[in-house]
């Protein structure tokens, strides 16, 4: 994460290191850490990433996040008829590629941790990444072989099992 003058400016000049606090606090609300699997024609795909996606009029706060990490997309997405409503235009973030989130995503939140519940996402999300990242090291021809894909398999349905909803008693 290059440090300049411009990107100091551009972090709401409140610096850096705040920006980063805050930002770890603005994705346990509207951040998703992704896992999936894919088959494909010539067979399975394992892919990660970050996303944050807010309604287009906040397209200034994903920019902000964008410059802040020097890495990742932003797609624009039209408004979408949903049974009797209409979605508004949004955008989106992604970060993906195992490299950029080993190397740019998990050091951010390991350094500005996570506090809410998506904390217990990240980490098996991280382990997966970790994973990934150490398999397509390893791999010349970046193929998975059927083990590869069934523990990375494992973490997808990790994910997911954390993921389900516990209602917890609160004292009156």
């Amino acid at each position: 994460m290059p440090t300049t003058p411009d990107k100091e400016q551009s972090c709401c000049c409140i610096g850096r290191d705040s920006f980063g606090h805050w930002l770890s606090g603005f994705v346990d609300g509207e951040g998703s850490f992704i896992l999936q699997t894919q088959q494909r024609p010539g067979g399975f795909s394992c892919h990660a990433s970050l996303r944050i996606e807010l309604r287009d009029d906040d397209s200034d706060i994903i920019n902000l996040i964008k410059d802040f990490w020097q890495v990742g997309n932003i797609y624009m997405r039209k408004g979408r008829k949903r049974l009797d409503t209409t979605t508004k235009p949004n955008v989106q973030y992604v970060v993906s590629g195992w490299e950029t989130l080993n190397t740019v995503i998990v050091p951010h939140f390991t350094k500005y941790p996570l506090r809410a519940k998506k904390k217990r996402d990240f980490e098996i999300w991280k382990d997966a990444v970790d994973f990934a990242y150490r398999v397509s090291l390893s791999r010349s021809n970046h193929k998975w072989t059927e083990l590869y894909i069934e523990m990375f398999s494992n973490f997808v349905k990790r994910l997911n099992e954390t993921r389900l909803y516990t209602s917890t008693k609160l004292e009156t």
